[in-house]
This record gives C-alpha cells, structure tokens and sequence, in this order.
C-alpha cells in the first residue's frame, strides 16, 4: 500500500468526525462556537453566510470581512441548526427521497429558508459543478466547500455512519457490524440486556425451580406417608 493511501484514511476519517460533531452538536450559540473551535478547517466563523451577508460585513471591501456581533451570530444559528437536522435525517436514514441531501449539496433550501429569501432565493451553499473524466467518461461532482466534499465522500461509504445504539449519538463506525460508538455504551447494553433477562427468564426460571422443588418435596412427603400407613 502506498504511503499517500495509508496518509489519506486517517485524513478522511477526521473529516468524517467533523461531520458527526456537527450531527450531535446542540442548540446553543455556545455549542456552535466549540464546534468550530473543534473543526476550523470545515466550520469557520462565516459558514453559511449568504453572499449579502459577506457583504454586509466587509464594508465594501470583501478583503476586510469582520467579525460577527454576538447578535449576528444569534440570527444566523437557527440557519445552522436546519441544516444540521437535515444532516441528522440523512445520518439516520431518512431522507429516502434525497430532499434533506438537495439541501447539504446547495441545489436546494430548506423550506423557512424558501420562505424568509422569497423566491428565487440565492442557495447559502454553492451546489458546484461536474466534472468529467474525458478518458473514462466517469461524472462526477466537485464541490467547493469542505463540509460537502465531505459528506459526498461520506455518502459513498455511508456505513459508516451509525447512530448509537445505546445513547443516540451519531458516530463514525470502523465495522458494518458496529452498533455502539464506545466500550463504555457497549457496555451499558450488555449490562442493560443482562439485568432485563434477569428479570424475566431469571424470575421464571427461579420460580419453575422452586415449583420443581416444592413439588419434589410433596412426592417426598406422599410416599413417606405411603410407607408409614403400610
């Protein structure tokens, strides 16, 4: 295996990871910005700014972007948290008709972003362009941002994205077969599964034992009975 391969896997899978923290981050200004601390190379401070927006904060100078006010930052969350959920129902499988994806990929927007820009409505996330190979006639699609690339490679080995059995986490898996994103969740199954067989076939094999033995006891009980009248 060349070495530029081995390189690439760990690569891809931080990136990938990037992607299920965005699925599993919460509601909250404050969660927005550990995540971006986390993922500067896929979340910066600007992403999902709609051209307009870009202007608005340079000035006139798109060379001099600002930094948001806490108030812009604030108006802008809502729109990060729809396309979160959009990846969330991608990531769980359910988004048969590829709507949740339209919207990741940039072709389409949500439905409150359709009705706050009116239509047409300029996409916050450019939906980039095929390419093709001349020699293979393979197409294929190139995106700009990160996040999409990304979740375009992500889609053609989507097994690896799992939710987690046990705690609802949305994680990156390493085996088909893996059904919990940590030793610790796993577990907390096995546990979970013991103590509920303990509670249904553990109490009804204890109790068959000991009609069994009350039982036993009472033959017991009869034959001596038995001997003694004879």
């Amino acid at each position: 295996m060349k070495l530029s391969i081995r390189q690439a896997a760990p690569e891809r899978d931080l990136r990938f990871e990037a992607l299920a923290a965005f699925a599993n981050m919460g509601d909250s200004q404050e969660d927005w910005d550990r995540l971006r601390l986390m993922h500067p190379e896929m979340f910066d401070e600007y992403w999902l700014l709609t051209p307009h927006e870009e202007w608005a904060l340079s000035l006139f100078d798109p060379s001099q972007v600002r930094p948001l006010s806490n108030d812009e930052a604030e108006a802008i969350l809502p729109r990060r948290l729809r396309y979160r959920d959009c990846l969330r129902n991608v990531w769980a499988r359910n988004d048969r008709e590829g709507r949740n994806l339209r919207v990741l990929y940039g072709f389409d927007l949500t439905e409150k972003d359709q009705i706050a820009w009116g239509c047409p409505a300029p996409s916050p996330l450019p939906s980039g362009s095929p390419i093709v190979d001349g020699g293979t006639g393979e197409i294929r699609w190139e995106f700009p941002s990160g996040f999409q690339r990304t979740l375009y490679e992500l889609m053609r080995v989507r097994w690896h994205a799992m939710i987690c059995l046990q705690c609802g986490r949305y994680f990156i898996a390493d085996k088909t077969a893996q059904k919990y994103c940590s030793t610790n969740c796993s577990d907390e199954a096995k546990l979970a599964r013991s103590n509920e067989h303990w509670r249904t076939k553990g109490r009804f094999n204890r109790q068959a034992r000991q009609d069994g033995i009350s039982s036993t006891r009472k033959e017991r009980g009869e034959r001596n009975g038995t001997k003694k009248a004879r």
